[in-house]
């Protein structure tokens, strides 16, 4: 096994690499294993980091959960680092939006997915917000905890509801409804989503 490389004796970020033998030469190791190893062990915060081939000398793929990036020889070290900080971003926001729904579906008791609304225009963000375009082309923002403790009315429309609870304190996010399967009539009460809790499904 190759000796541990030393935070100094990182290759520069701007070394172009044509190719696995080139890349593993750079990182001082000498399989896909020991690079995983090498870039949990360097990359801030902590992630689980993967690293596998696309074919033998085509390129590497990083991934951190279930997303993954490709890189294609040949390309300049830095730009696995620039790929780790764009995959644990969108993890991290995807993160805050499952623990967004959940927040909401224990006061509101309904499902919800929350997700970046693609549609909205950044400029009329606020900037605690924190609206971010990343070298991927995915978008991310400061997601924040849902701030009502009691349910809205049974007789309350979705539509209500998404107007005066969700976009009121989450612009820039998206929602839809994991009980309505298709597009709802704009006066579809809250009660027809809660239902299934209700009659204890």
């Amino acid at each position: 096994m190759s000796e541990p490389v030393d935070d100094g004796d990182l290759p520069a970020d701007d070394l172009i690499v044509t190719s696995r033998r080139q890349l593993f030469d750079a990182f001082h190791c000498s399989s896909l294993q020991e690079l995983e190893n090498l870039l949990d062990a360097h990359y801030e915060p902590w992630v689980f980091i993967e690293a596998e081939e696309m074919a033998p000398d085509e390129g590497l793929v990083v991934r951190i959960g279930t997303r993954g990036t490709g890189l294609d020889y040949p390309f300049a070290v830095g730009e696995i680092w620039s790929c780790l900080d764009d995959l644990d971003a969108v993890n991290d926001f995807e993160n805050a939006c499952e623990e967004l729904a959940d927040q909401i579906e224990d006061v509101e008791g309904f499902r919800v997915q929350v997700s970046i609304a693609y549609d909205f225009d950044p400029s009329a963000l606020k900037p605690h917000h924190r609206r971010r375009c990343l070298d991927s082309g995915d978008e991310v923002q400061e997601v924040g905890d849902y701030p009502y403790k009691d349910r809205m009315s049974d007789e309350a429309s979705v539509d209500a509801w998404r107007a005066e609870r969700f976009e009121r304190n989450f612009p820039g996010l998206s929602v839809t409804f994991g009980a309505l399967e298709n597009d709802h009539d704009p006066t579809t009460p809250l009660l027809v989503l809660r239902e299934p809790e209700q009659s204890g499904i």
